[in-house]
């Protein structure tokens, strides 16, 4: 079990779009489940937290579908008014 990726690869926000965030929170997973040997075919579920939903909803689950494989795991999107911290690193 793991939890509390965003999108930032070595403590900094990734500047660019929230496809962009998007795409480094998998790749940030990616490579702690490769440190398991393990891939993102085993996961089984996630929560994704974000801010304006209805904006970026369609821009994060376009990331989801191009980088998570089939099947892909269940999961919930949440959206927030706010991010815990500015950046949310």
């Amino acid at each position: 079990m793991d939890s509390g990726y965003s999108g930032c690869p070595d403590g900094t926000m990734v500047e660019g779009t929230v496809q962009d965030r998007a795409r480094q929170v998998i790749k940030n997973l990616e490579a702690v489940l490769a440190a398991e040997d393990m891939t993102l075919k085993d996961v089984v579920k996630a929560t994704i937290y974000c801010t304006d939903f209805d904006k970026n909803f369609p821009l994060v689950n376009q990331v989801w579908k191009e980088m998570m494989p089939e099947p892909r795991p269940t999961r919930m999107f949440n959206g927030s008014y706010s991010i815990a911290s500015k950046h949310g690193c």
